[in-house]
């Protein structure tokens, strides 16, 4: 690359790299618009029910299949 090509590149990538919110306008939280509770946090152990330390294929696949059927469950109520 020539060193024009390195000047162009610096400058195309310093411009967009360096973009900031504007000052009069403070940055917005992402979830700040959202009508849902912020997610849950996951109890690895409960997952691991063998208790080795890893979540398996089939805890991991158990533990969504609950979580999918709770929120189902949770969902009807409401509607």
């Amino acid at each position: 690359m020539t060193q024009i090509s390195w000047c162009i590149l610096a400058t195309c990538l310093g411009g967009t790299a360096l973009a900031a919110p504007p000052p009069n306008k403070p940055p917005v939280p992402m979830h700040s618009h959202s009508k849902h509770a912020p997610p849950e946090t996951i109890s690895w152990e409960a997952i691991d029910t063998n208790h080795d330390g890893l979540i398996q294929p089939d805890e991991m696949e158990r533990y969504l299949n609950a979580e999918w059927a709770k929120a189902k469950s949770a969902s009807s109520h409401h509607s």
